[in-house]
């Protein structure tokens, strides 16, 4: 019996010799391992070879790892084994006894140190979505390289994605940052232009998956699972904007007094707030100017939660227009678009009730009725 050390290298080696010799497990066998134990994860790993052109080694060794460790949990415990004729001294009953010991022994090492692979690697994918992974990448990337092709690689090789996932986080990082340079984004102020970087990358990202279907059979979906999983961790300014956008604008301008608004002052820190183009943020602007003018020439509200009814119903018919624009359909994900036409719905569906509801009897303030009795003189 072989036990899986710890070490990293016995691990990535086991990992290798399994995946090239996939088509022959005797090799194995002969070193200790029971065929029974991985030959279910052999047949799966047969059938991809056959449809699959499988790139670098470590892209081998995670699919390897994530296809025995699906397939060693689905194999049951042969538990009549283990509890027949546990006094039987004859030599076959011992022997079926102590291998199924060591049988299961070897299903849970294998189990539990394909896990902690599986694991590591997911972390390095986590990290791959983060900021600092991407400056890490621009820095030691050469000049004359492709700074696309380098995380693409780097995503391949040292995480073991699959070619098409390491793409996909490449293009997002490489197209926000193409669009925070040619958009001109926050030119003085290196957090600000991170900010917004980080943003746009997160929605571009959340757009490629939204459709997404997982599948815990596929290594892919899997992937792409703890990748949506991890950008959902993420607090987007965008996303609370479009769940209830008076509430966003009244906190973040402070303009409980109604205060005019500066239309171009506004829509640059919304740009970096919200990672979209500046005519997207600038349409926003021009509602919420146009929503507080209306509130200061009326006359009816006296509270603020009626403000904001007041605001809500002037800002909900032009809110979603602002986000009709060819850079927001590209950049927004669809889930918070729909977070934004619920909001929108919801406010409609308010003030509509507000237009039906029944008069009040009270006479009104400009004047009395024509067939109200005399008032009565007041005394001195």
């Amino acid at each position: 019996l072989i036990n899986f050390s710890i070490s990293e290298n016995n691990e990535e080696n086991f990992l290798t010799i399994f995946f090239n010799n996939c088509q022959n497990i005797i090799p194995l066998s002969a070193t200790g391992f029971y065929p029974s134990l991985i030959n279910s994860s052999q047949e799966a790993l047969q059938q991809l070879a056959l449809n699959t052109a499988f790139g670098h080694e470590m892209e081998q060794q995670l699919l390897t790892a994530f296809i025995l460790s699906r397939h060693l949990a689905k194999i049951p415990n042969d538990e009549n084994l283990n509890n027949s004729a546990p006094d039987n001294d004859e030599p076959h009953s011992l022997w079926i006894r102590k291998t199924y010991e060591y049988k299961k022994k070897q299903k849970v090492e294998l189990k539990k140190h394909t896990d902690i692979f599986i694991t590591n690697q997911f972390k390095k994918l986590r990290h791959s979505l983060s900021l600092d992974y991407y400056l890490e990448c621009v820095t030691i990337c050469a000049e004359n390289r492709s700074v696309k092709n380098f995380i693409k690689n780097k995503c391949s090789t040292q995480i073991g994605l699959p070619a098409e996932l390491s793409l996909s986080i490449a293009l997002a990082w490489i197209q926000a940052a193409q669009w925070s340079v040619e958009w001109y984004v926050a030119p003085d102020s290196i957090a600000d232009a991170n900010r917004f970087l980080m943003s746009l990358m997160n929605h571009l990202l959340k757009k490629k998956f939204q459709d997404h279907e997982f599948d815990d059979e596929s290594l892919n979906s899997r992937c792409i699972e703890v990748i949506v999983n991890e950008l959902s961790l993420i607090t987007q300014p965008l996303n609370s904007f479009c769940n209830n956008p008076v509430a966003w604008l009244r906190k973040f301008e402070h303009r409980s007094n109604l205060r005019p608004v500066d239309v171009e002052g506004l829509a640059t820190p919304l740009q970096i707030e919200f990672g979209l183009h500046i005519t997207t943020c600038q349409a926003i602007s021009n509602a919420w100017s146009t929503t507080i003018n209306l509130a200061r020439q009326s006359m009816r509200w006296k509270t603020s939660a009626e403000l904001d009814k007041l605001l809500a119903s002037a800002l909900a018919p032009l809110i979603e227009q602002c986000m009709s624009d060819d850079f927001a359909q590209r950049i927004v994900p669809d889930e918070y678009l729909q977070n934004l036409s619920i909001w929108v719905a919801r406010v409609k569906n308010q003030t509509l009730h507000a237009d039906t509801a029944p008069t009040s009897r009270k006479r009104p303030a400009a004047g009395e009725p024509n067939d109200a009795p005399p008032r009565k003189e007041a005394r001195l």
